[in-house]
């Protein structure tokens, strides 16, 4: 077997059981005289809880995964295109297309008798997305060899080098998928040869319309930050009030700790004077005693 075939094998598996079948593989390739092929398993990570459901998803339901990857490529052309309905057309679909992969892994998980914890269903979701939005992440997602989970910012494309044990074979391209590399590539053709004026007055309305919802994206963000400022600054100004509250208190503690001392040192001198007085009055009670004694005794 080669470390293609492995990866698969090993990626199918459950975390569980994942480190006892790649060292088996790897002592396999190492008996059989293959050193090299023994220390490429032995680097293969094992699998988080999402990663390992991202990846029997994969194995389960490609056509629903392949169907988001393709949705994904068609989002990044109305974007270069400038599409405002195709756009939101495409990202109800995709929010329908993520909501079906996601009830379609916790039915795996549940099948497979797996604890999907409320984290495990954020990294899963965010994969997910992640794959959708960035050619490269929807790659390392049909690899079917995560290790980690994805996440996608926005800017750039998401690093592979971490959560990808093995790239995925090449594969044949499918009908209306593009590469990432080649994800614009005509669409500076398309915007000079399309030479109507109706077509520009077309795709002059829509930028009008992107740009458009861009700024009330926009506008809706920076009212957001600046609610966030406020609420920012109250925090610190209470956080300050407390502190100064909390060394007044400290500062009383420390005065009432003194007095507590000084009482204490109080009570334990008039405890000894109590008991002198006790002992004297005691003293002079039998001095009194014995004085009545004598008297009566003279008298009588």
């Amino acid at each position: 077997m080669d470390l293609d075939s492995i990866a698969d094998e090993l990626y199918g598996l459950a975390p569980g059981e994942f480190t006892a079948a790649r060292d088996a593989r790897a002592a396999d390739a190492r008996k059989g005289g293959d050193r090299d092929l023994a220390t490429a398993i032995k680097q293969l990570k094992r699998p988080t809880s999402s990663a390992h459901l991202v990846n029997l998803l994969v194995r389960a339901a490609g056509d629903q995964v392949d169907q988001s990857l393709d949705l994904g490529d068609s989002l990044r052309e109305a974007q270069e295109q400038l599409d405002a309905d195709e756009l939101r057309r495409l990202s109800q679909e995709r929010h329908q297309v993520v909501s079906g992969l996601m009830r379609s892994a916790r039915k795996l998980a549940g099948d497979a008798g797996l604890q999907m914890s409320g984290t495990v269903e954020r990294e899963v979701q965010a994969t997910l997305e992640a794959a959708v939005a960035d050619p490269v992440a929807g790659e390392g997602l049909r690899s079917g060899r995560l290790t980690g989970s994805m996440a996608y910012s926005g800017l750039g494309s998401v690093d592979l080098a971490d959560v990808v044990a093995l790239p995925a074979r090449p594969a044949k391209a499918r009908p209306g998928r593009r590469s990432a590399s080649g994800a614009g590539a005509g669409v500076g053709m398309g915007v000079a040869s399309s030479g109507t004026a109706t077509e520009r007055r077309q795709r002059t309305t829509a930028a009008k319309e992107a740009l458009q919802q861009a700024d009330t994206v926009a506008k809706d963000a920076r009212r957001a930050v600046a609610e966030l400022d406020r609420q920012l600054d109250r925090a610190r100004k209470r956080h300050e009030r407390v502190g100064h509250q909390i060394s007044e208190l400290k500062e009383q503690l420390t005065h009432l700790r003194a007095e507590e001392t000084e009482a204490a040192k109080e009570i334990r001198e008039a405890d000894r004077a109590r008991e002198a007085a006790v002992r004297a009055a005691n003293v002079a009670e039998a001095q009194v005693t014995r004085a009545k004694d004598e008297l009566d005794r003279l008298k009588g």
